[in-house]
């Protein structure tokens, strides 16, 4: 059920980490909202989230780490490297299959017409 903030409908969100350093707070009071932070300290970050509006409210929080500092290709246990590496192998070794399979075809047709126009008849 998606709840369409009106007039009065505000969350507060409060950004720290377990040290007690604070990040900053927003107001939020549209519907949806997409919000990037740029941290430069990898550390467990607390979010308070609440509401000083006049109705209940469903949240929804997605986190995501930063692409460019991803370790994903890197660390050899990682989801990406036990489903896509295995994925792109078997993937280029049927695409090579495919291949050796079509140049097999190729040579036997030439070679079942070599063999056709070498027979004499005496």
């Amino acid at each position: 059920q998606i709840i369409d903030f009106e007039s009065g409908d505000k969350l507060l969100v409060r950004i720290s980490n377990i040290f007690g350093d604070d990040y900053g707070e927003f107001v939020q009071d549209e519907s949806i909202s997409f919000q990037m932070l740029s941290l430069s300290q990898s550390d467990t970050l607390d979010f308070e989230i609440e509401n000083i509006g006049t109705r209940n409210v469903n949240v929804i929080v997605m986190f995501s780490e930063d692409p460019e500092n991803s370790e994903s290709f890197s660390k050899p246990d990682s989801a990406t490297m036990s489903l896509l590496l295995p994925l792109a192998i078997s993937g280029f070794l049927l695409i090579l299959g495919i291949v050796i399979s079509l140049i097999g075809v190729v040579v036997l047709l030439l070679d079942l017409k070599n063999n056709q126009n070498n027979k004499r008849s005496y």
